[in-house]
């Protein structure tokens, strides 16, 4: 097959076009991730200052990026789990049986349709509870600006409270202490978050509610983590564009 001279022109334009379009969409990513790291770059800074905190908020001193320790003042519990917590996840499943039909070949070579049985436990509902408020640096903010996410499983052997130990069992609760995996056999499990918390927080103090929405918390990581992350996003953003482009 012959590749023609207009066949060629036309991959050479569609090649530019590619090309231009993407210098110009990788540029408008570079600018607006540019944006953003520079309100963290202008920030003030504070490192665990509960007066210096205390003074920003009061005086609407704009962006900051604020390192410092959490903790809820309205911690939650559950009959199941000693202890109280920021955030409980109760997770529950039922053992069922699930029939398929699959495609077998014999020892002639010749195929039909088998019914296969196969059991599992499946998730079927899942409760989540959580305090509503946190202290930050002695300052109080709704408990969600935090993302403090579903957490780590209980160690049910050592957690289970003393009126539920007969119903655990290989690190699940059991209804009725029954354990032998019956079809409709429920059980449950439960991942926590601890009532202390540390990280960075980012958020203009202009005088409005600090919400969800106007705040971002950098769980684990210190001021100069999330400057750093921020510096290395704009080259990823780019780099991942490319790969895709």
């Amino acid at each position: 097959m012959t590749i023609t001279k207009r066949e060629i022109l036309i991959g050479i334009i569609v090649s530019i076009f590619f090309i231009v379009s993407g210098l110009f969409i990788s540029n408008y990513i570079g600018v607006k991730q540019g944006e953003v790291a520079e309100k963290y770059y202008k920030a003030l800074k504070i490192d665990n200052d509960v007066k210096m905190f205390d003074y920003n908020i009061k005086t609407n001193g704009g962006n900051t990026l604020t390192y410092g320790n959490g903790i809820v003042v309205d911690p939650v519990s559950v009959p199941e789990l000693n202890g109280e917590y920021a955030v409980i996840v109760k997770y529950t499943e039922r053992y069922e049986k699930h029939i398929e039909y699959e495609e077998v070949e014999d020892e002639d070579g010749d195929t039909h349709i088998e019914e296969v049985i196969r059991y599992s436990w499946d998730r079927i509902h899942t409760d989540t509870i959580q305090a509503n408020t946190a202290l930050f640096l002695e300052k109080e903010f709704p408990v969600d600006i935090f993302n403090l996410g579903t957490g780590a499983r209980v160690d049910l052997e050592n957690q289970v409270s003393e009126q539920y130990k007969n119903l655990y069992h290989f690190g699940y609760l059991y209804k009725d202490a029954d354990w032998f995996e019956d079809v409709g056999d429920i059980r449950w499990y439960f991942t926590v978050v601890p009532t202390e918390f540390k990280g960075s927080l980012f958020a203009n103090f202009n005088g409005e509610t600090i919400t969800k929405k106007n705040a971002v918390f950098y769980r684990e990581q210190s001021i100069e983590d999330v400057i750093e992350e921020k510096k290395i996003s704009g080259t990823v953003g780019k780099v991942i564009f490319w790969i895709f482009w």
